[in-house]
């Protein structure tokens, strides 16, 4: 039985798994264009760095720190920011997942959200820090929020993530 391939071979899958890659990140791009009350614009998730997380910490082999790196620059040109700024952010952000990514998957959900929120933390503060130069670190500017709200929606991200690939068996 183990000749029969059904038609699905490494190849393919590889493609599927590339095309589903290009598909989350779209959506996160579109996720990150939604216009949003001022009163929650502090709180807005950072949609493609959790994306670009998830991929770098479960797909390695497929998704790293190069690709997030392109992916920041689509993402500056995206929002029409100084270029680079985000590309720096999500390559510290897929060096960190990539270098804990094998002890990160063994920790429980809870956890899991703790380190997002750290991760995240500098993150946002080190692009704030890019975009303000010459202004004091936080002022007017309150970067747990955007933090918390990806930390907390990290593990509905990698649920949904995780049964959307074990559904279409794109591992």
């Amino acid at each position: 039985m183990d000749s029969f391939s059904y038609g699905f071979d490494k190849k393919g899958s590889s493609r599927i798994g590339a095309g589903f890659i290009l598909f989350c990140l779209f959506v996160a791009f579109m996720l990150a264009a939604i216009p949003l009350p001022s009163w929650m614009e502090s709180w807005r998730p950072c949609w493609v760095a959790l994306v670009v997380f998830y991929f770098v910490v479960n797909y390695p082999q497929k998704y790293g720190v190069f690709l997030s790196f392109v992916t920041g620059i689509f993402l500056d040109v995206f929002n029409g920011g100084t270029l680079g700024e985000q590309a720096l952010g999500l390559s510290m952000i897929a060096m960190v997942a990539t270098t804990y990514s094998k002890r990160f998957k063994i920790y429980p959900r809870l956890q899991q959200s703790f380190f997002v929120f750290l991760l995240f933390l500098v993150y946002v503060i080190f692009l704030s820090k890019i975009q303000n130069f010459d202004v004091s670190i936080l002022a007017g500017f309150s970067p747990i929020g955007e933090a918390l709200s990806s930390a907390v929606l990290w593990t509905w991200v990698a649920f949904f993530l995780d049964e959307m690939t074990r559904r279409f068996n794109l591992r």
